[in-house]
């Protein structure tokens, strides 16, 4: 059936991932590190090279990765801009970003002794099976119904799992996990910070906001509602509707979607937090709804499994200092 193989994501994920890709990874790495060193995601310069993954100038990258081509990207970003005319949409609070001086603490926010200064960490999820046919036959691949609700390849747990490292070499112990409820961003979000929150006791909560734009391509619809929570019984779904009933979006209708998010964001109490999401939604926010900020890299393209730490301030919160821009 379409939900495939019933697997328990509680103290099975990461293992099982690790089990797969251990031995290929050493390989595979080591003949694709070269060509993942000499640039971070978006096409930033990479600041140094750690273990499985490259440092970018807001975070890092997976080496094991697929680069999205750049005419690619290029013609997404105008059809966006285009979209959402010179008035795009915002949150109803004003949002400042800056480049955390270090992200394992929140300095600013325990002074504030309030929610309104966040650290976030977003994330886009691994490679997808509907990436890789994509990559390999040509973007019609992304109509086939083979594809529904994409699950990750064996490359793209793999990218998750570096991930993981990096948020366990920086014990990036955040406050709650929000995920997309699509499989692939479930999965990405389990593999990449369930060891961290099971030290935490963090929750993963999933959000249909997070997820990639539904226009018609079968890998961004999603299953039930019902059938989602039996294959991630660590996530809660409860803020999501039983079925999918989300499609024909244009690019302005997710960066509403993106804007809602931050409203909805900014009253939660979590000061420390994870956002596993897609590209379209990634591309929306940073470009569209970030529309006036101006920090290096944070308009590039997300690759998959790239992770980029902010610090948000929300309005009323207190006064922050240092490099940053307004949304």
């Amino acid at each position: 059936g379409r939900a495939g193989v019933m697997w328990s994501v509680v103290g099975g994920v990461a293992a099982a991932a690790v089990a797969v890709h251990c031995a290929r990874r050493r390989d595979g790495h080591r003949r694709r590190g070269d060509d993942g060193a000499g640039a971070a995601g978006g096409g930033a310069a990479a600041e140094a090279a750690d273990g499985r993954y490259v440092r970018t100038p807001l975070g890092a990258l997976s080496k094991a990765v697929h680069r999205e081509e750049p005419a690619v990207v290029a013609r997404k970003r105008a059809t966006l801009r285009g979209a959402v005319g010179p008035e795009p949409p915002r949150p109803r609070v004003r949002v400042r970003l800056r480049v955390p001086e270090d992200a394992r603490r929140l300095e600013e926010a325990e002074l504030c002794g309030g929610s309104g200064v966040k650290l976030v960490h977003f994330v886009r999820h691994g490679e997808a099976a509907s990436n890789a046919a994509a990559r390999l036959h040509g973007s019609q691949e992304y109509k086939s119904p083979a594809w529904f609700d994409a699950r990750l390849t064996d490359l793209g747990k793999a990218q998750a799992k570096d991930v993981s490292e990096y948020i366990g070499e920086r014990r990036l112990e955040v406050e709650a996990v929000f995920l997309s409820p699509l499989r692939r961003a479930a999965e990405t979000a389990c593999i990449a910070w369930s060891s961290r929150a099971a030290e935490t006791h963090s929750p993963f909560i999933a959000c249909e906001q997070l997820r990639e734009r539904a226009h018609g391509n079968p890998c961004d619809s999603r299953l039930p509602r019902a059938e989602l929570q039996e294959l991630f019984p660590c996530v809660d779904f409860s803020l999501v509707a039983p079925r999918d009933n989300l499609s024909g979006e244009t690019w302005a209708a997710v960066a509403a979607r993106a804007a809602g998010f931050l409203d909805w964001l900014a009253d939660r109490p979590e000061r420390h937090v994870a956002v596993v999401t897609h590209s379209a939604f990634l591309l929306a926010l940073f470009n569209a709804v970030f529309e006036d900020q101006d920090l290096p890299g944070a308009k590039e393209w997300f690759e998959t499994a790239e992770i980029r730490t902010l610090v948000l301030t929300f309005e009323g919160s207190c006064d922050e200092h240092g490099t940053e821009g307004t949304a």
